[in-house]
């Protein structure tokens, strides 16, 4: 009976595949959070769709929905990944998701639209 090497097992990887939060030794988080800012967009895009139809244009069904799909995805893991120098690409996605079911325009100021939404932005 011939020993089994443990090498083969080692873990060199500090990407945690359970949560999808990761990265690599000097602590960025770039591939997470341009993973979450795709998962937005694609979310973002059903919204709109919803929000397009004549049967889920009500604000109620856009607001939990936007809190569902996109909300939780967003503020998954934040106080972990919060200080990163890409957390932009997050940051613009959930801006849209505030604008689309506010009804503002892009051009509506950053500090206005959790208000106009009636979404609390998170504490960091």
């Amino acid at each position: 009976m011939t020993e089994a090497s443990f090498t083969e097992f080692s873990f060199s990887a500090t990407f945690d595949v359970v949560s999808g939060v990761g990265g690599h030794q000097r602590g960025s988080y770039k591939k997470h959070l341009t993973k979450t800012a795709g998962k937005l967009k694609n979310r973002n895009n059903l919204l709109m769709k919803l929000a397009g139809s004549t049967w889920g244009a009500s604000t109620n069904t856009l607001w939990s929905s936007a809190l569902a799909l996109c909300y939780s995805a967003a503020e998954y893991c934040t106080p972990v990944w919060s200080r990163s120098a890409h957390t932009s690409q997050v940051d613009v996605q959930s801006n849209s998701t505030m604008c689309l079911i506010s009804g503002t325009l892009h051009s509506t100021p950053l500090p206005w639209l959790p208000v106009l939404s009636n979404i609390e932005p998170p504490a960091l």
